[in-house]
Parts: C-alpha cells; sequence; structure tokens
C-alpha cells in the first residue's frame, strides 16, 4: 500500500426502509412543550354490542313504574338504568425519547462545520433503530408502565410457533380487542420469513399484511429482542408485537455546540459535536406478543 493516499468522500448510506417511521403518522411539531410529553384520552378500545328492540313484537312492551315519578306509570326508564353497556376512554400519557449522535475527531483532521454535517448524518441513518429500540423497551413490553394491556399470546408450555402461525394469533387477537388496523411489530431478520410466505405485500414505502396492518420491520427490535417478562429470547427465537395504529411526533434536529470553541476538548485536542433529536411516541389501545421460532425455514 502506498505511504502517501489522497482523502476522497466514503460511502454514504439511507436508513432502512420499512421500520417504524414508515408505518407511525410521523408529526413535525412546532409546539416544543410536546417535547416534554403529551397526554390524551384513548377511546380506541371501546366495545359495540347488539341489543333487541323491546317495540318490535307482537306487542308493546311494559315498562315498570319509574320511582323518581310514580305519578306517571309506564314511563319509559332512563337509558342509564338499562343493561346496555358503555365505555369509558382511557387516560394515556408518553414522554419523550431522546436520540443523539456523538461524532468526535481531531481538530487537525476535520473542520467544525465537517464534524457537523458527520454528526447530523450519524443521527439521519441512526435515530430510526435508536427509536424502535427505545419503543419496544418501553412501550411495547411493559405496555408504557402498564397504562396499556399488553397479552402474551406464546401458548403455554408449548415450543413457541412458527412465523404464520404466530401473524395468525396477532392479527385474530388485535381483531378482538381493537377491530381496526394497526401494527405488526418484527425484527428485521424475519423479513425474509414474511416475503417467503407472502405474509406482507409492499404499498408505496410501507409493508402491509394481508388483513391491512402496517409491519414495521425494526432494527431496534432485532437488537433488544425482549418480551413482555423483559427478557431476552433464547437463541433461535423472536418477539413478535402487534399494536393499534400509532402517532410519533418529533422536533428538528438539533446540532450542539452553537460555535467550535465550545466543541473542543484542549485536553486531548478533539472536537467533538452532538445531534439530538426528541420524538413522542403514542400508541392506541393494545399490545399484543407472541414468541417465535426462526430456527426452520418451513415455519
Amino acid at each position: 500500500m502506498p505511504t502517501i493516499t489522497k482523502l476522497v468522500d466514503g460511502p454514504v448510506s439511507t436508513p432502512l426502509p420499512f421500520g417504524l417511521l414508515s408505518v407511525a403518522t410521523v408529526v413535525d411539531v412546532d409546539d416544543v412543550h410536546e417535547m416534554l410529553g403529551v397526554s390524551w384520552m384513548d377511546t380506541t378500545c371501546g366495545q359495540a354490542f347488539t341489543w333487541d328492540d323491546e317495540c318490535i313484537g307482537d306487542e308493546s312492551p311494559v315498562y315498570p313504574e319509574s320511582p323518581e315519578s310514580p305519578e306517571s306509570p309506564g314511563a319509559p326508564e332512563s337509558p342509564f338504568d338499562t343493561a346496555k353497556q358503555f365505555n369509558r376512554p382511557s387516560d394515556r400519557s408518553a414522554d419523550a425519547i431522546n436520540v443523539y449522535y456523538g461524532h468526535e475527531c481531531s481538530t487537525m483532521g476535520e473542520s467544525f462545520n465537517e464534524a457537523r454535517s458527520a454528526a447530523r448524518q450519524g443521527l439521519l441513518l441512526g435515530e430510526q433503530r435508536a427509536l424502535e429500540e427505545a419503543v419496544l423497551v418501553d412501550i411495547l413490553a411493559t405496555g408504557g408502565d402498564g397504562q396499556i394491556p399488553v397479552h402474551d399470546l406464546t401458548p403455554a408450555g408449548d415450543a413457541p410457533l412458527g412465523v404464520v402461525q404466530a401473524l395468525a394469533y396477532l392479527e385474530n387477537q388485535l381483531a378482538i380487542d381493537f377491530g381496526g388496523t394497526g401494527v405488526i411489530h418484527v425484527p428485521p431478520g424475519l423479513s425474509a420469513f414474511f416475503s417467503r410466505f407472502h405474509l406482507a405485500h409492499r404499498e408505496g414505502q410501507r409493508k402491509i399484511t394481508e388483513m391491512g396492518h402496517r409491519v414495521a420491520f425494526g432494527a431496534g427490535y432485532g437488537s433488544a429482542n425482549i418480551g413482555p417478562d423483559g427478557q431476552p429470547a433464547p437463541p433461535g427465537q423472536a418477539w413478535i408485537y402487534a399494536t393499534g395504529p400509532m402517532i410519533v411526533r418529533r422536533e428538528p434536529a438539533s446540532l450542539v455546540p452553537d460555535d467550535d470553541s465550545a466543541a473542543i476538548d484542549i485536553r486531548t485536542n478533539a472536537r467533538m459535536v452532538l445531534a439530538e433529536r426528541s420524538f413522542v411516541v403514542q400508541v392506541a389501545c393494545v399490545v399484543e406478543a407472541i414468541r417465535v421460532d426462526i430456527s426452520c425455514c418451513g415455519c
């Protein structure tokens, strides 16, 4: 190898497609207060029921006497006294998830602007993976500290299911508990199974199951790979989750510091720059989880 080389630009990559940010509704916020955390009323988990109309039939219904108005026999009961069921919204909240990328170089190796550009590119490439890992650990596996019900659908005492069976379990239970289209959260290594068995197809920049759920093949889901018990899946196994729809609120990325003098550590002659961005993730209704076997190619 020659002792003198010419400095050129290195390869540049782009973030993986089909991750969490491809399936969530992404909101670029203007109000910085939203990055302190948000709260909302979740009305998505209520159930609808059927009832029999007593007025339809051969005879008119006979109503009992109202206890508040005994002088009005035959008055119908209050709707609040009937056996109908009413859904109460759930209070939900979400804290900020702060993601950063730190870049360090020698003061003689790069300029301040080059260091800032490298930090910005590093955040762009890695923020989705870091966000996915935080979502898995702090929301999917725990239900957001118990706010959202988490159902482990792995059959008790049995070996983990194959990927096709697992998706069937998840979509069936999500339909029962939620009823709308949601999100399937999958480690990226399982994308080959989804392709092999035609479990999802592409619509624009998203992957969609045949039931209409969006699929997030998240690198962060693969790096953490934990279940609702907080423990990593054994070798040859993985966790898949299903949720209701999601909103990801994010602020503009920021670079710290603003001037070169504050970026330099004079003790080591190193220049350090941070690129940072905060996210707030909202998840609707419920979390379903299941452990799958990824060691067999026919599953």
